[in-house]
């Protein structure tokens, strides 16, 4: 748990270092993004294989409170990420995250993150 996304990035980030392996971290939708961006690119340039989740608001919400949502939330953390998604349905979720691990702990190791 950390104060702010970018902290939650980085200590992802110094982790995967450590252990060689995909951790994930958990941002809070698109703003939360936003904010975490300037360490997505650090663990882009340490090559470090994160997998990074971003909420997004439930779809009833998208017409009347924008603040928190991303229209194109898949091309937002590009290019430091090797592969981002956002599932439509509940039933898209794990075989997404599955794919994420995989993809993330692949050479050269760099960001997922999924919409």
């Amino acid at each position: 748990m950390a104060l702010q996304e970018a902290s939650a990035v980085a200590m992802a980030d110094g982790c995967a270092q450590a252990t060689g392996r995909p951790p994930l971290v958990t941002l809070h939708s698109a703003a939360g993004l936003g904010y975490g961006l300037c360490s997505v690119y650090t663990a882009f340039r340490n090559r470090s294989p994160v997998v990074v989740l971003a909420g997004q608001q439930v779809r009833s919400m998208h017409p009347t409170d924008r603040y928190l949502y991303a229209e194109q939330s898949t091309l937002f953390p590009r290019p430091y990420v090797k592969w981002a998604i956002e599932p439509a349905r509940a039933q898209e979720v794990p075989p997404a995250f599955a794919r994420s691990l995989h993809t993330a702990a692949q050479r050269p190791a760099v960001v997922w993150a999924g919409g």
